[in-house]
């Protein structure tokens, strides 16, 4: 074991060498510390649309972002981790910022969400969720001159800790956040090529107007 270059542990010799060694040690377990530390503070599901935000960010566009946001649509109030306007239409995110292996199918009513340590819970099928709003959406949308109009739920596994694994069947709707900026290049392409494009300023109008609480900045 090198230590400083040319100082093995076993040839410490003065009162410093030592000094040195512990400090040396001292400071890789406080950096060991405080990334295990600030990674566990971002194992939640507000802190993952956060991150999922400043992703699909990156990318130029026309397009606008809520964050952690709740509207009120008359008949039902939706909240959601990232809702997207662009060209193409909305898409409703749900952000799930703990969990490295997922199972469940489109039809399940609840999904099992397996952590590090082994530990699982069972969580309302995000998918469901989304769109159980959609209907109420669509009303207030339509109320406001927005008749036709695509909504798309999407739900992003973000673990910090690690890549999650998705065991969740075909056309699941969901991705791993390494994945959301491939989505928002493709996304991009759509709503440049959508030849029936949305009415973007109407509906970010009517959305602003529906808006409760965002954390967008």
């Amino acid at each position: 074991m090198n230590f400083f270059q040319n100082m093995d542990v076993w040839k410490l010799h003065t009162w410093q060498d030592y000094l040195f060694y512990i400090a040396y040690v001292g400071f890789f377990v406080a950096v060991i510390w405080y990334a295990i530390r600030r990674i566990n503070k971002g194992r939640n599901d507000a802190s993952a649309a956060k991150r999922v935000a400043k992703q699909l960010k990156k990318k130029s566009g026309k397009r606008k972002i809520y964050t952690n946001a709740t509207f009120n649509f008359g008949d039902k109030q939706a909240t959601y981790s990232n809702l997207i306007v662009d060209a193409a239409g909305i898409v409703a995110f749900k952000t799930v910022g703990r969990g490295l292996k997922i199972y469940g199918t489109n039809e399940d009513e609840s999904w099992k969400v397996v952590d590090n340590k082994g530990d699982s819970v069972r969580i309302p099928n995000p998918i469901a969720e989304l769109r159980d709003s959609f209907d109420s959406l669509r009303r207030y949308m339509s109320k406001n001159g927005i008749v036709r109009i695509n909504i798309d739920p999407l739900t992003v596994f973000a673990d910090p800790f690690d890549t999650p694994e998705l065991y969740l069947g075909r056309d699941s709707n969901c991705i791993v956040f390494s994945e959301v900026k491939k989505w928002s290049e493709n996304r991009m392409l759509r709503a440049k090529n959508i030849k029936d494009k949305l009415d973007f300023d109407a509906a970010v109008a009517a959305l602003d107007k529906a808006l409760v609480t965002t954390e967008n900045k």
